[in-house]
């Protein structure tokens, strides 16, 4: 059996209670809350990937699941999440955790969150197969491109970009884009939800972007 002497005992002892508060320093100021939230900047106008301004209406008719039924005739919430994807985006898969909490969030609250494809050029079956792996437990919707042109706007949106429409399609909020980092996804996810809960409250009287 090993024996140490008190003295060494102590500076041991010492030494490891100065490797754990570093550690803990080290752990939060490393440590990225999703509390606090997230700031989706762009400027309207000048950057295409932002998509259609707030207020605008996105024609869901031409949206249609894999029965071919259009999202218009499923919409009926006063609040409707659309999430944009997309076969070979490479970041929709990537941000699967992202579209997955958010989507958990606000349909435990009674907002609907739909898959949404504009810009798709897989065969149909390919992508409804591929929404399916995304394992979001949402309902996905394509865009036939014989129907209807969807605008510049819309189609250069980057992807995946989160849209919440009122039930006539017209925009009430949305957060474009996503990130390689995990920890700025949830905070991404985290302000979502929390921008989305706040027009379930009650809509807010910002001026449109």
């Amino acid at each position: 059996m090993l024996n140490f002497s008190p003295r060494l005992l102590r500076y041991g002892i010492a030494l490891l209670l100065i490797v754990a508060a570093l550690s803990f320093v080290l752990l939060q100021k490393n440590r990225t809350s999703a509390d606090e939230g997230y700031r989706f900047d762009y400027v309207q106008g000048e950057d295409d990937w932002a998509g259609p301004r707030l207020g605008e209406q996105i024609d869901l008719r031409p949206l249609k699941n894999k029965d071919g039924s259009p999202l218009a005739g499923r919409i009926g919430s006063r609040l409707n999440m659309l999430v944009l994807i997309d076969p070979q985006c490479g970041a929709c898969q990537a941000a699967a955790d992202q579209l997955r909490s958010v989507r958990e969030q606000i349909t435990a609250r009674g907002v609907p969150y739909y898959m949404v494809s504009i810009t798709s050029t897989v065969p149909r079956a390919d992508y409804f197969s591929y929404a399916s792996g995304l394992n979001l437990d949402a309902e996905a919707y394509l865009w036939t491109m014989n129907e209807a042109k969807p605008s510049a706007e819309l189609y250069s949106m980057v992807l995946p970009s989160h849209i919440l429409v009122d039930a006539q399609g017209r925009i009430v909020r949305k957060w474009p884009g996503t990130s390689p980092n995990d920890s700025i996804r949830r905070r991404m996810a985290h302000q979502i939800v929390a921008d989305t809960l706040t027009e379930r409250a009650g809509p807010s009287n910002a001026a449109p972007k």
